[in-house]
């Protein structure tokens, strides 16, 4: 998002008001729902298609079956390397979902 500091492009206005414009403009990140671009191109950047991955589907596999025996998130963050949020993700289904055991 561009930053401006003239005084002639910036304008009073609720938090609210603020994210209408920003909307408007095509500045919001972060698109939720059927916007998302997951959604519409499924497979883009998924899994070790994203050059940053940490994990593949081996490991995720690994992951969901060590939680399943009692073994902590906080335990299987430091092992493979991620966060504790990224173990809950994976658990949870709601990244990696389409790795089956």
């Amino acid at each position: 998002m561009p930053a401006c500091v003239r005084p002639d492009h910036l304008f009073l206005g609720t938090h609210t008001d603020n994210m209408q414009d920003c909307s408007r403009k095509g500045r919001k990140h972060g698109v939720y729902g059927n916007a998302n671009g997951m959604r519409k191109n499924p497979g883009l950047l998924r899994g070790t298609k994203n050059g940053c991955a940490k994990l593949d589907e081996d490991k995720v596999r690994q992951i969901r079956s060590l939680t399943a025996t009692g073994v902590s998130w906080s335990q299987l963050a430091l092992r493979f390397g991620v966060s504790k949020s990224a173990i809950m993700m994976i658990v949870t289904g709601r990244k990696w979902a389409w790795v089956r055991a």
